[in-house]
């Protein structure tokens, strides 16, 4: 369980780009433009937005082209939860074992689950953080370790370290 504990606080740090977008968003005056110029910065967070917007769930009457537009159509919440699991996602794509197929099932386990959160409290953060709560369980499997033997301190250790790591958001 120690080199898990190593492991994990070995992971990257989340890119610059991560942090300016949520400390951005987080702001009581957040400025669209600036935001949207730092969301440029990421030309996958620019398309997954572009792909939410104009999907048949917002069934909007004109194509949204312009991000600045997008965002405010989305709102803050849902361009917070989208930057850090996008970039959240990347790095753990890299971890060793992730192309496994029982990673493969826990991580689609993961999403279900965050979504299912969010649905029920009907809050936007319960996803992410949802998400967040299990991440290391999947990083347990993807360095070949067995989630029986995981407790509640690595739980707690390993968020932790997550928390201080990406500073994440309370």
């Amino acid at each position: 369980m120690l080199s898990l504990i190593e492991n994990i606080k070995n992971i990257p740090e989340l890119p610059q780009v991560a942090y300016k977008i949520l400390e951005e968003a987080a702001k009581d005056d957040c400025n669209y433009n600036k935001l949207s110029e730092y969301v440029k910065n990421s030309p996958a967070l620019s398309l997954k937005i572009f792909q939410i917007i104009n999907s048949p769930f917002y069934n909007l009457n004109n194509k949204v082209t312009n991000l600045t537009q997008a965002i405010g159509l989305l709102g803050l919440n849902s361009i917070k939860n989208m930057a850090l699991c996008l970039f959240i996602v990347d790095i753990v794509k890299k971890l060793p074992g992730n192309n496994k197929n029982n990673s493969s099932d826990k991580w689609l386990h993961l999403i279900v689950t965050a979504n299912a959160a969010k649905l029920i409290s009907k809050k936007e953060e319960y996803f992410f953080a949802s998400l967040i709560a299990l991440l290391p369980e999947y990083i347990a499997i993807c360095y070949n370790q067995h989630t029986k033997n995981l407790d509640y301190n690595f739980f707690v250790d390993s968020l932790e370290i997550l928390k201080n790591k990406w500073f994440l958001p309370e």
